[in-house]
């Protein structure tokens, strides 16, 4: 089925409608899915922590490994 360029424009406001079920009913007006959407809160980064954080591991034989994460993430 094509679109015929001849008909008035539907505005189809229901936002199921999109992509090709948009073209099989019809819709010829602004996609409402396209519509421009308010802009986002923007993400304040994680902070860092101020200290390196120790860390125990335990194996099954009972021997203990201590550890540390520094403040970048990266352990030792």
């Amino acid at each position: 089925m094509s679109a015929d360029i001849n008909a008035p424009i539907q505005a189809c406001t229901d936002p199921r409608h999109t992509g090709a079920r948009r073209v099989a009913l019809g819709c010829n007006g602004p996609d409402p899915a396209e519509a421009e959407q308010p802009a986002a809160a923007p993400v304040a980064p994680e902070e860092t922590p101020a200290f390196a954080r120790a860390f125990r591991l335990i194996q099954r034989d009972g021997t203990a490994l201590d550890g540390v994460e520094f403040t970048r993430g990266r352990p030792a």
